[in-house]
């Protein structure tokens, strides 16, 4: 009988030669299955359609990664292998430069398990891991290559292995092996309900293009590998045991006790998936909007989940930028001016399919939470939005965050929440008999809530509307009430609260603001002191480092052109500061000399400062945006700055 998946590791044995990989049982080493082996001086995989150089038959190269995979340390052939590691799962084929990465999950943590009291042979557990190291070994052997590879072309592929190496130190990697958790649970649950099943299928080539979905940050990774197995001849089936979906986001349980009608007490658990979405994936300021095709960023799927015994329910709600075609330029300026396509059509258009996507995906109503600003700024976006959203018949609630809970008065968060009622009444919970492969109830429709970075004042809400709807969710198990609420109450804001900082990390470079309401109820000074020193931190990262990461999340999701002479142009272009470095050092020089002035009486000294800092800090203001660390793959915003918009400021 053959050992189940959890029982076997992946082990890859590599050689200056080959390269084998495959799930071997520890027990019986001579077990090896979903074996794939690479000829390193060619950079192919193996299989009945292709033969490495000196091999005659296809039958040859499954002995030969058997031998290898079956190499012990204390044995004589050992001392050939460069590369040897016992790995979670296969993550999938990197494609830079020169080379092609074969991408491991060298190690992970358990997050928790879902129906693990109630484990048995038809109900397993569903074991959640969140990665900690990935290791990445080069498939090509550069050094005994027949190709020649210029000088060039191996300094742009250091810097794209740099820049992968950064993307994989990401911490909000997740995968589980039993289930995948880059889908809600309504939707895996569909495969119960088969007349549904059609309702849910990817709709756009964007999403249907790769393995997997919107969520599986792995999918442009596990193509690349279905390329070269289609090309070797290998089946679909020999791939799948050795990989798994890859979910980029947060992941946490915690348990929760529920009384019944007749008072007694049963232990539940609830657990937080918030899944962020590959398209149109990068940081704050490069990533604004939507594309033509309706795509947004920052879009994450977030789902709440309370199980007990053989019963789940999960509630999902959404969020994502203004689904409006808009940019907001760093320019050194602490809050860039907001530039909005001026062209009308495809405002709508892009608008249209990004709500029509929604609905094919979540049902209907898709209800519109708008927090941002309406007033300065901010207020151009909300009366465009407010605007179409009427003129698509989308149900609409505008909500001026800042102006509801100015003097700190956050507990009128729970007033949005009061009059979202009629609406959680109608959506309902997904409820499902597991044991039983029976959905009780679905989800119908989501609430889509967004302010401008969709973070800290989008969580605020969205943490209120969660807690709201564990109360619906419980009763649909039913329950009739939490036992220790209280204690709930603090874990699970708590929990909120360390979602709201993963997101802003990702996103906006440091912790999330506003996060002591998230956690006490209540806003603290030392809250709002803590906020202001990540709003400098967030100002320091956006300006001098998110090109950079933006090009790591763009290597890791291959989004970038592989043409050695256009990377030359991007990513060896030096670009020359110095100019702009030295007004910096003059503003902040005469900011100096102006204060030792006033407090001095010098009041030529003051004049002569005054001149000087007013003139450098006009130059810095017109030209800032070229001092700003900017991505070199794929600047996907420049068609927007390049005057083709309207500002507004």
């Amino acid at each position: 009988m053959n050992a189940s998946r959890s029982e076997r590791r992946l082990r890859c044995v590599a050689t200056e030669d080959w390269i084998a990989l495959g799930l071997v049982d520890a027990a019986t080493p001579a077990v090896v299955e979903c074996l794939l082996v690479w000829d390193r001086l060619q950079g192919h995989l193996l299989g009945p359609n292709r033969a490495a150089d000196g091999v005659n038959t296809g039958t040859s190269h499954p002995a030969l990664g058997q031998r290898l995979l079956q190499t012990a340390p204390q044995d004589a052939e050992y001392a050939k292998v460069l590369f040897d590691v016992w790995a979670e799962c296969l993550v999938g084929v990197a494609k830079l430069c020169v080379n092609e990465y074969l991408v491991f999950v060298a190690e992970s943590v358990s997050v928790g398990k879902l129906f693990g009291e109630r484990a048995t042979m038809s109900l397993c557990p569903i074991c959640v891991q969140r990665v900690r190291k990935f290791s990445v070994l080069p498939i090509r052997n550069l050094s005994k290559s027949r190709e020649i590879i210029t000088p060039v072309a191996r300094c742009i592929e250091d810097s794209l292995r740099r820049l992968l190496d950064r993307a994989l130190r990401l911490e909000n990697f997740y995968y589980s092996l039993q289930w995948d958790i880059t889908q809600r649970l309504q939707e895996t649950c569909f495969k119960w309900d088969k007349p549904h099943r059609s309702m849910h299928r990817p709709t756009d080539l964007r999403e249907s293009s790769a393995p997997g979905n919107a969520f599986t940050w792995n999918a442009s990774l596990l193509r690349n590998l279905l390329d070269d197995t289609r090309v070797a001849g290998i089946t679909k089936t020999q791939v799948q045991a050795l990989v798994r979906p890859l979910l980029f986001g947060f992941v946490e349980m915690i348990p929760v006790r529920c009384r019944k009608p007749d008072g007694s007490v049963h232990q539940a658990q609830y657990a937080l998936i918030s899944r962020c979405s590959r398209v149109r994936a990068g940081v704050r300021y490069f990533r604004r909007g939507a594309d033509r095709d309706g795509y947004v960023a920052n879009f994450v799927e977030i789902e709440s989940v309370v199980c007990s015994g053989d019963y789940l329910t999960s509630y999902v709600q959404i969020r994502g930028s203004i689904p409006l075609p808009w940019v907001q330029t760093p320019n050194l300026q602490y809050k860039p001016r907001i530039r909005v396509g001026h062209d009308d059509a495809a405002t709508g258009l892009a608008f249209g399919r990004h709500f029509e996507r929604l609905s094919a995906r979540y049902g209907e109503p898709v209800v519109v939470v708008d927090l941002v600003n309406q007033h300065g700024s901010e207020h151009t976006l909300q009366s465009r939005y407010e605007m179409e959203a009427s003129r698509f018949h989308i149900p609409y609630i505008a909500w001026d965050f800042h102006r509801e809970c100015r003097g700190m008065r956050y507990e009128r968060v729970h007033e949005l929440v009061a009059q979202l009622e009629g609406v959680f009444a109608l959506q309902g919970v997904f409820t499902a008999d597991v044991l039983r492969r029976c959905i009780i109830q679905r989800q119908r429709g989501v609430i889509r809530t967004n302010c401008i970075d969709c973070l800290d004042r989008t969580n605020v809400v969205q943490s209120a509307i969660a807690q709201r709807m564990i109360r619906d969710q419980i009763r649909a198990l039913g329950f009739i009430d939490l036992d220790e609420g209280a204690e709930f109450a603090r874990r699970f804001n708590g929990l909120w609260a360390d979602h709201a900082d993963a997101m802003a990390y990702y996103y906006a470079g440091s912790a999330a603001l506003k996060t002591d309401f998230t956690r006490t109820g209540r806003r603290t000074m030392s809250g709002v002191f803590r906020d202001g020193y990540s709003a400098a931190l967030r100002y320091i990262i956006n300006n001098a480092y998110d090109g950079l990461r933006q090009d790591a999340v763009d290597v890791l999701l291959q989004n970038f052109n592989r043409s050695v002479t256009a990377l030359q142009h991007r990513l060896l272009e030096k670009r020359s500061h110095r100019g702009y470095l030295l007004l910096l050092w003059i503003e902040l020089a005469s900011i100096c000399a102006l204060i030792y002035a006033l407090l001095e009486s010098k009041r030529q000294m003051t004049v002569a400062s005054l001149v000087f800092l007013l003139t450098a800090h006009r130059l810095l203001r017109r030209h800032g945006s070229d001092l700003v660390n900017r991505p070199r793959l794929c600047d996907e915003e420049a068609h927007l700055r390049k005057g083709r918009t309207r500002v507004h400021s």
